[in-house]
């Protein structure tokens, strides 16, 4: 036990930790943002039979769904912080405002039936960084306190904090092992051994799932009527739709390949749950897996 806990309060340089701060949050802006654009666009078509607002929804002061204007005035608070935190000019309060805009993002996404795993994912991993020691490493902020600091004829470089504890990058480690080996057990406890025949893997890199981007639910007729939803229907599963790439068209139209792949896929997420309980080699290996994955 006091090996696992070791690592949390060890001090080790807080590089790392920097330079997540600015490859997640220029990643979050410039490859992500865009496709969360449409979530307003639905809040002001879809009917209010399909919205589900969650507590974060219901209990936050920013209203929903927002009107034009408002979503204007969000967008840039949520561009402007997260930029600011990115180059780390006031970079713990614009975290803080860049974390609460995204999270009301993914509780907008919630709200209208798309449960994506991954933003949420995100979102705890930016929590981790809003409370974290070191933050300002490799930042605006840490320049301009070393100026204004009377140690500034200190020969340290101004952009490299000393050194801080460990505990918030070994926090997003747990959290991304834990979200991978959650879903390798999920596989298997509701797919059985079944998951691993390929045919739900070819499915999906076919792009057979996908639907104009939308979730897709369906249902059967002979389902209990305590299970019936509405027209007669209950609901029995649904599916995301996933883009179709030239590697998933290809493995899609091989049997072997699609075993190889589903058996590859949730074997890796498995294991997450002795890598949690392991340092070294083997946790560096598998978090860089994880990242290709």
């Amino acid at each position: 036990m006091s090996r696992l806990l070791a690592p949390l309060f060890r001090y080790e340089s807080a590089l790392p930790l920097a330079a997540l701060r600015i490859s997640l949050l220029a990643y979050l802006l410039l490859a992500r943002s865009g496709d969360r654009l449409f979530l307003f666009e639905w809040s002001q078509t879809l009917p209010e039979g399909f919205m589900n607002a969650g507590s974060f929804l219901r209990i936050t002061p920013v209203p929903f769904p927002l009107s034009p204007d408002q979503q204007s005035l969000f967008w840039l608070a949520l561009t402007t912080s997260g930029w600011l935190a990115c180059i780390g000019l006031l970079t713990r309060p614009a975290l803080w405002v860049f974390t609460f805009c995204w999270a009301y993002v993914v509780a907008l996404e919630s709200a209208w039936g798309w449960h994506d795993h991954g933003p949420s994912l995100i979102v705890q991993i930016l929590l981790v960084m809003c409370v974290a020691p070191g933050l300002s490493t490799l930042s605006v902020d840490s320049v301009a306190s070393r100026i204004l600091s009377k140690n500034s004829s200190d020969d340290k470089n101004p952009l490299v904090a000393s050194r801080t504890v460990g505990w918030p990058l070994q926090a997003i480690l747990l959290l991304v092992f834990t979200f991978y080996a959650t879903s390798g057990v999920s596989k298997i406890r509701y797919g059985g051994l079944k998951w691993l025949d390929g045919n739900t893997i070819s499915f999906y890199f076919s792009g057979a799932s996908k639907s104009n981007q939308l979730q897709q639910f369906g249902g059967r007729t002979n389902m209990p009527d305590e299970q019936k939803w509405r027209d007669g229907f209950g609901m029995d599963y649904y599916l995301y739709g996933g883009g179709r790439s030239l590697i998933g068209k290809t493995v899609s139209e091989n049997r072997t390949l699609s075993v190889l792949a589903a058996i590859s896929g949730a074997g890796l997420e498995l294991l997450f749950i002795p890598v949690l309980f392991l340092a070294g080699l083997p946790r560096v290996l598998l978090l860089g897996a994880a990242i290709i994955f």
